[in-house]
């Protein structure tokens, strides 16, 4: 978990809820340094994966990587942050009945075709 605006209140949402006494798990690529503290009740799940020059074989991966992760959890919730990996979460988990908050920490003046598209769909 890097050291941007999002990841640092993801630190704060998944410290807070664990300190409420609710089960916590973070599904982060565990490879990179962990730039915020967490609430050592919060669980780390990685969702890391061999990566290739094709970025739409690496998104197909990662939701393939993110819907195993649903299915091993099975959270009551799923929260996620930053809008690249939303539209990933949205793909791996369709179909499943787990509520999904996708929240967007960024601006939306850069066109984000994808991700439009995909609300549009959905």
């Amino acid at each position: 978990m890097r050291g941007g605006g999002a990841e640092r209140v993801m630190s704060v949402l998944c410290n807070k809820l664990a300190e409420r006494g609710h089960d916590v798990w973070l599904a982060t690529d565990i490879s990179l340094p962990m730039a915020y503290q967490l609430d050592e009740k919060v669980k780390i799940y990685s969702r890391k994966i061999n990566r290739t020059n094709n970025k739409l074989i690496n998104a197909f991966k990662h939701a393939k990587n993110i819907n195993k992760i649903v299915k091993d959890v099975k959270p009551d919730i799923i929260i996620s942050f930053i809008w690249a990996l939303n539209a990933i979460v949205i793909l791996a988990t369709l179909g499943m009945s787990i509520p999904l908050i996708a929240s967007e920490h960024s601006t939306f003046k850069i066109k984000k075709l994808f991700i439009n598209i995909l609300f549009v769909i959905i």
